[in-house]
């Protein structure tokens, strides 16, 4: 305190800057204060700084007065100064010549600063907030009054400072959840606990959703929610909400709403009701559009009863087995045909199905598989020997795929009973066998084409008969041994028979070895 500013007392100083600053509030008050103690205290500089940046080294003037007039774009760090005296307790107090005691302050040299008076600002928690400081380029006397005075508002400093910090948090903290809130596919409300479901708040996503834009949905201005939701499913939502209600638990439903173009979208909503601050309760939650992934289940859901159509009503026996060769499915045509009831197979290892040493042969191909990756059996068919639950054995196609699902790799096995095509082999093999000892024993001339009149086979009669060779009549050659004047004719009745598919009798004339 200079000896001109010294003339008032300390209780009417307090007074006079108390009166200055009474209406003001938040920055504006320590803005303020920092002018008034400028004024009344009759010094250079007061200004009230924050301690910021990692362990707190920098000190930052959120407010600061030069001869009663704001200053800003002051900062400096706090080592090397005198307030980092204070993070120790204090108050501080240095007069004299400053700039020896302090030569990297810049602040100090620069401004020729004699007089420093500190106070500590403290939380509520008991840390230091920043401080409240005077500079002079002049000794002050009295310096205890100024000590006085700057303690006598360092509590309301320090509860300003607190308040704009939580508020500077608050307002943070809203800027994030705002941003988060407008990158949210879908719509986040507040709303009415009514059949309108009458909205208070709507993200912009909303519109999306529903074609509405936030204020023409908020108190039902241009359409209720509720009047979005579809018809036959409004009661069973307002039901389903009502009941959560009721037990005081969040609720969770699936609902389609009709979209202000008319179309419809399918929607997953879920929330919960909370207090408010007007009295009784509000809604609120999350509407999110699911109407791809309910198509995409319906799809499924289609897709998996068309596959269990064609498996129930298959004529081969399709069955499905895990890496362990376990099955895990198989389809009635499975059931009838090696006698086995579904459960009975679930679970068991597929070799059941076959008798040795095809039981061992085919889990070993899989297993091999499986550790190795080597093809025998998978992606192709073979012919192998089924066994039934009677213990009877029978010949089947048998034809291994592989699918890889996110839970590992199953293989799903195709079994085809060829019992009938095997016999009717074996019976068409008994068929040309006869006929060969037939043609063999025949003293008649025999012989077999193809449906374009070619030789099928060598024909030993007809080179007997004939003395004609295999290379000779091999392909249509045969039509050579015919007597030329009846060629056209026998030709015409072997067309016509093919044609139609008949017998034919035709007399003629052919050339033979004894000719």
């Amino acid at each position: 305190m200079t000896k001109s500013a010294d003339a008032q007392g300390e209780p009417s100083k307090i007074g006079r800057i108390f009166e200055a600053t009474a209406r003001a509030a938040g920055d504006k008050f320590l803005q303020a204060l920092c002018d008034q103690l400028c004024v009344v205290l009759g010094v250079r500089f007061a200004w009230i700084g924050e301690f910021t940046g990692k362990g707190c080294r920098q000190l930052d003037p959120f407010s600061c007065s030069e001869r009663g007039k704001p200053v800003t774009g002051v900062s400096f760090a706090r080592e090397d100064t005198p307030c980092a005296s204070l993070i120790d307790g204090g108050p501080w107090v240095f007069q004299g010549d400053l700039s020896e005691r302090f030569p990297r302050d810049l602040f100090i040299r620069k401004h020729g600063i004699r007089s420093y008076v500190g106070i500590p600002l403290l939380s509520t928690e008991g840390g230091t907030l920043g401080v409240l400081t005077i500079l002079h380029d002049e000794d002050l006397d009295e310096l205890a009054n100024v000590v006085r005075i700057l303690e006598a508002f360092s509590a309301r400093v320090s509860g300003e400072l607190e308040r704009l910090r939580e508020h500077d948090k608050l307002i943070a903290s809203e800027e994030r959840f705002s941003t988060l809130l407008s990158n949210v596919r879908g719509m986040v409300y507040r709303c009415h606990n009514d059949r309108d479901w009458t909205m208070e708040f709507v993200t912009e996503g909303c519109f999306e959703l529903t074609g509405y834009s936030p204020d023409e949905l908020i108190m039902n201005q241009e359409a209720s929610y509720g009047s979005l939701i579809h018809p036959d499913e409004r009661d069973d939502v307002w039901e389903q909400v009502q009941k959560a209600n009721a037990s005081k638990s969040a609720y969770e439903v699936t609902y389609r709403i009709v979209l202000r173009d008319g179309s419809e979208k399918w929607v997953w909503e879920q929330g919960r009701a909370i207090q408010s601050p007007a009295g009784g309760f509000v809604l609120e939650g999350y509407i999110a559009d699911i109407t791809s992934q309910k198509l995409a289940e319906e799809a499924l859901a289609e897709s998996e009863e068309r596959s269990s159509g064609v498996l129930k009503t298959a004529v081969d026996a399709i069955i499905t087995m895990d890496e362990e060769r376990r099955i895990e499915s198989a389809n009635p045509a499975t059931e009838a045909m090696f006698g086995y009831s579904l459960e009975e197979m679930l679970g068991r290892n597929v070799k059941m199905l076959m008798p040795s040493p095809y039981r061992e042969e085919h889990d070993g191909y899989v297993r091999n598989y499986v550790k190795t990756g080597e093809r025998k059996i998978i992606g192709t068919g073979r012919e192998v020997i089924a066994q039934r639950k009677d213990g009877s054995t029978f010949p089947i196609d048998l034809s291994v795929g592989e699918v890889r699902l996110a839970r590992g790799r199953i293989f799903t096995g195709i079994i085809r009973d060829v019992t009938s095509r095997k016999l009717a082999e074996n019976e068409l093999r008994e068929n040309e066998k006869r006929y060969r000892t037939l043609v063999a024993a025949s003293t008649s001339t025999v012989w077999m084409t193809d449906p374009q009149g070619g030789f099928a086979a060598p024909q030993e009669l007809w080179e007997a008969y004939t003395g004609q060779s295999w290379e000779g009549h091999r392909g249509n050659g045969w039509e050579e041994m015919i007597h030329p004047g009846d060629r056209e004719r026998i030709g015409r009745s072997w067309a016509q028979a093919l044609e139609k598919k008949s017998l034919y009798n035709v007399e003629g004339r052919v050339w033979c070895k004894s000719a």
